[in-house]
């Protein structure tokens, strides 16, 4: 058959395809060139001019939807409206409406439910209707599989069925068409009359093909018109026998591969950087493509792999998923933002990590966005140091307590701002929160959420700095173009119950938009898809992400159908499309004349299969297990660099003496570690506070201190009995500092914290206090006693959780909610005195002492009248075991804490001394991992 030919894997198909049309002088436009898709087109065309070096008319050229399209409308002259996924939606939603036996019964009628579903429901069965599946095939199917599916599938199976008849008939009553009806009805009508008119029709680069497509195929080889051309490879064989049985000769000998480097790296930079070292080293880089079949790799390619180039010189051509852009992030925190309200009132860690989005927080201000970003930033400060309230409406936001004149205080220095007044502050954050938050929050129907979602859209633009960012402006027009798709939509009306079925139905069907990069051939360096190689060959291929998963896609089916069904209504499987992907990548490299092949190995990726393949054939051949794969290493020194100490200058020691407050965490952090004690005091670093939403323990501490404080406080000064230990009054109390410090509408998690507490305290009411008091003789002297004393010229201070008599000796106490005691023990018959280095690994904490130290400053008691403990308040079980006092029986009073005061007097003096410069911790392992300035000093274990 003259009309069909199979090429050579490594022919030029272009060029075949340029050699049979027949121009009328330069005039192509009576020929018509199908391919799979758009791209071989522009490198005919390319092909073309430099076969007629001047002007000319192209020929036709399609992809095959194009070509269905055009013969549908321009040759059969009909005119049915071509429906997209969301119109389907919509028609298949009300059939599903008003079936006796819905899809998922009746918990799938509502719209939020059935969309989850219906996308996939749409797209089993165009593929039904492309492949020529009739109703009856799926009965008979039915009856055959009645003993061989289980009863699940075979449910899927009857209401598909039931969508397919319907959907179908529906579709004619509205005047509709879609993918598959086309190309169906294309299949079914044309002839070779219409076939006629056009000098040539070629068909080229194909290899899977539908029924319908095959419908077509067998009636392009009846039209004397018409050119086939097949390009060899693995499994082209099995299609032109469908096609033509026996009658088209093969290439008598497969090409062998050209020079191929295999390429591992442990992950994506690795590859970028690889293909930046190759493209350095080589003079010529024309007919060069870097194919992506992952576009996640696109933009580290682009900052790392072809930064050098100038961007005239290459060429990007694939579709940017759109749910992977910066755009659909902000979506994304705005939804997450409005989910997380409960009645009206906004969840903060959320807020504020969509408030701090680069898109919001640089809203435009009279022209600058520097004003909003102070007061998002101010407003975080304020949510953070406040981090109990973990609801709040919009409303407590814009009227939080001193907020605007903190914000106006850091605004004095800049003289732009000199004329703004707290009401224009206000103003500008209840307009961000009204067009952003405040309107998203109610929709009457879908067409009306697309609407909000524009205009949104439009704000970011017009609005902030969001397009001076990279590719803002693509990525903002394809969804645009998305959003403006779903106004449009039949499904524009339908409402749904809950808000998030809109975000669920934006996020499913954004998930099947892209954003098109859409270059020309006419650039030597061609950056591409895997798809968008087909039937184009280069010189040389570059193939990044060469995984299993990848090359080929995962096993897994889009599809609401089983395997074994699919297979029993031979419709395609993984294995095919499996299939397609080794006859691409055959050819491509096959077609060229250098490939390098790169892949990621580590613990959560492997090389694909093909790259196994093709790794065999190199051991074969050398006789050699090892050799054929070249590492990518990356030539980083891993080994910690020195850490010096931080230098004593007089100017530190005198901020020190005249500013700072040494308190016993200060001494801590100094014994713990001296560049620690420099970062926190003498360069005031604090780690930022954050809201996490979570219930922290510094914040569980401070509610259960300020509990205790206020119950003591109210028996100060008398003798304590076991009625004054009053579970009643201890819950009044906790009931009013809950609301100080969570409101009056906490969150689920705030007050199952307050139940714990409650329990927690009368149990240590019951089970330690009122022990006490019934065993001795026990008074309250003071509750958060704040005391201060100096010291080496230094000035100390500390506050006191609780200071007792019992049986006539003083007594502090400080409440730990933690239950580890040894973080709080010295270990006093470890602790050599003498011995410097010994402190820091036997003093848990130096707070007791210091607590003593500066009590006895204050007082005239003497030291053998006083004591100091922790209560363990975290343990299961609250009694007497849970004090950890300072002394016991056996102890030297008078002795033990001489010893102490020395420590303490002595650290101050180090600290003073300007010839002692502060050193790092001599333990890495037990105090780096937890530093909060471990990224500053870089001691890592």
């Amino acid at each position: 058959m003259e009309s069909v030919k199979v090429l050579s894997a490594n022919e030029d198909l272009i060029d075949m395809v340029c050699s049979e049309l027949i121009p009328d002088g330069n005039d192509y436009s009576s020929n018509i060139v199908v391919f799979p898709g758009k791209r071989p087109g522009h490198f005919l065309k390319k092909a073309i001019a430099k076969k007629e070096t001047a002007a000319f008319i192209p020929p036709l050229i399609f992809s095959m939807d194009a070509f269905i399209d055009y013969i549908y409308t321009e040759v059969l002259n009909l005119q049915q409206r071509k429906t997209d996924t969301l119109d389907a939606l919509a028609i298949l939603y009300k059939l599903h409406r008003h079936s006796i036996n819905p899809i998922g019964g009746d918990s799938y009628l509502g719209a939020d439910n059935f969309f989850s579903v219906g996308i996939d429901i749409y797209k089993d069965i165009e593929e039904f209707y492309i492949e020529n599946v009739s109703t009856e095939t799926i009965k008979q199917i039915d009856h055959i599989a009645e003993e061989a599916l289980p009863p699940r599938s075979k449910k899927m199976l009857n209401s598909l069925s039931f969508f397919y008849k319907e959907f179908y008939e529906k579709l004619n009553t509205l005047n509709l068409s879609t993918r598959s009806t086309r190309y169906r009805r294309v299949s079914e009508y044309l002839d070779n009359e219409a076939l006629l008119k056009f000098d040539r029709i070629v068909f080229a680069g194909f290899f899977a093909l539908t029924k319908s497509e095959v419908a077509i195929f067998n009636k392009l080889s009846q039209s004397g018109n018409s050119r086939v051309f097949f390009q060899n490879g693995p499994g082209i064989d099995k299609l032109i026998k469908v096609l033509y049985g026996d009658d088209i000769s093969m290439p008598e000998s497969v090409p062998s591969y050209p020079e191929i480097k295999l390429i591992s790296s442990t992950d994506t930079h690795g590859q970028v950087f690889g293909v930046n070292r190759i493209l350095s080293e080589t003079t010529d880089i024309r007919n060069t493509v870097i194919v992506l079949p992952q576009p996640d790799t696109l933009f580290p390619l682009l900052y790392h792999g072809v930064s050098s180039f100038e961007e005239s010189t290459y060429n990007v051509s694939l579709g940017y998923p759109l749910v992977r852009t910066p755009v659909y992030g902000f979506f994304q925190s705005l939804m997450e933002t409005v989910l997380s309200m409960e009645g009206g009132r906004v969840y903060v860690p959320d807020y504020i990590k969509f408030t701090l989005h680069p898109y919001i927080k640089n809203v435009f201000y009279k022209g600058s966005s520097e004003l909003t970003r102070i007061i998002f930033h101010t407003i975080e400060e304020e949510l953070s140091a406040n981090r109990a309230r973990t609801f709040l409406t919009l409303s407590e936001i814009e009227n939080l307590s001193g907020i605007f004149e903190k914000i106006l205080g850091k605004l004095k220095s800049e003289e732009s701002f000199e004329s703004i007044d707290e009401a224009a502050l206000r103003e500008h954050l209840r307009g961000i929160h009204s067009t952003l938050i405040g309107s998203f929050m109610s929709f009457k129907n879908i067409g009306y959420f697309a609407e909000r979602c524009l205009t949104i859209l439009n704000y970011i633009y017009d609005n902030t700095t969001a397009k001076r960012h990279p590719f803002f402006y693509p990525f903002a027009e394809a969804f645009a173009e998305a959003l403006h798709t779903i106004t449009q939509s039949l499904l524009k009306d339908v409402e749904f119950t809950e808000l998030s079925g809109y975000f669920n139905l934006f996020r499913k069907y954004l998930a099947t938009c892209h954003c098109p990069f859409e270059g020309t051939p006419l650039r030597d360096l061609q950056v591409l898809g895997f798809l968008e190689t087909r039937n184009i060959k280069f010189d040389r291929v570059i193939f990044l992400d060469a995984n299993e998963e990848v090359v080929p896609m995962a096993k897994k089916e889009d599809t609401l159908l089983p395997h074994k069904l699919r297979i029993m209504l031979n419709l395609p499987t993984y294995e095919d499309r499996e299939r397609l992907s080794l006859y691409y990548f055959d050819s491509l490299l096959r077609g060229a004349k250098e490939a390098h092949i790169f892949f990621v190995e580590n613990d959560k990726k492997e090389k694909s299969r093909f790259v196994e393949k093709i790794l065999w054939e190199k051991q074969k051949a050398a006789g050699a297990l090892n050799g054929h794969i070249k590492q990518i290493q990356y030539k980083i020194a891993l080994r910690n660099q020195p850490v010096k100490p931080a230098v004593k200058t007089p100017e530190m020691l005198e901020i020190l003496r005249n500013t700072t407050k040494l308190s016993a965490t200060a001494i801590d952090t100094y014994i713990r570690c001296e560049l620690m004690f420099y970062y926190r005091y003498v360069l005031a670093l604090y780690p930022r506070e954050t809201v996490s939403g979570s219930l922290e323990s510094s914040d569980v501490g401070l509610f259960v201190h300020e509990v205790l404080g206020k119950f003591f406080t109210g028996i100060k000064g008398t003798i304590l009995t076991e009625t004054m230990l009053s579970t009643h009054q201890m819950n009044e109390l906790i009931d009013a500092t809950f609301i100080k410090f969570y409101g009056k509408d906490a969150s689920g998690s705030a007050h199952l914290l307050k139940a714990q507490v409650k329990k927690h305290l009368n149990d240590l009411l019951a089970g330690y206090f009122t022990a006490l008091a019934r065993n001795n003789e026990v008074s309250v002297i003071d509750t958060e006693k704040g005391l201060s004393a100096t010291s080496e010229g230094y000035n100390l201070y500390g506050r006191l959780d609780l200071i007792m008599n019992i049986n006539g000796k003083t007594v502090i106490v400080d409440f730990k909610t933690s239950a580890n005691q040894a973080a709080y023990t010295i270990r006093k018959d470890r602790l050599m005195i003498e011995d410097r280095t010994t402190w820091p690994q036997h003093i848990g904490s130096i707070q007791l002492p210091f607590y003593l130290f500066l009590y006895t400053k204050n007082s005239t008691e003497h030291i053998e009248n006083l004591n100091a403990m922790c209560l363990m308040l975290g343990r299961n079980y609250l009694n007497e075991k849970i004090e950890a006092s300072l002394f016991t029986a056996d102890d030297n009073i008078a002795e033990v804490y001489k010893k102490l005061s020395y420590i303490i007097t002595t650290i101050i003096k180090e600290i003073d001394n300007v010839n002692i410069n502060f050193t790092p911790t001599s333990d890495r392992k037990k105090i780096c991992p937890n530093c909060d300035y471990i990224n500053l000093c870089g001691m890592r274990q």
